[in-house]
């Protein structure tokens, strides 16, 4: 039986580059945007993780939070770069 996986797309239809040019879209933004964007990944794999937990997925809700945690610690990363770099934006 087939399943059907449109919960989870290989593209992204509402961005119309590929999925390197996203990246450096991305990667081009100002860190704490950055550290947002990376925040909010961070929260949906979390929850993404929860609710696999939820369903007796242990194995892949435990992958999915250590992923979420090295986000979040991403996202740290972010922020202590824009305090770095801040300060030569505003002058």
């Amino acid at each position: 039986m087939k399943q059907n996986h449109t919960e989870h797309p290989i593209d992204l239809p509402r961005y119309s580059g590929t999925l390197q040019e996203l990246a450096e879209d991305i990667a081009d933004m100002r860190y704490d945007s950055l550290a947002a964007f990376v925040e909010h990944l961070a929260d949906k794999i979390h929850a993404d993780a929860d609710n696999d937990l939820e369903h007796g997925r242990r194995q892949l809700a435990s992958k999915l939070y250590k992923l979420a945690d090295d986000l979040y610690e991403a996202r740290n990363d972010s922020v202590e770069l824009w305090e770095f770099c801040r300060k030569f934006m505003e002058s």
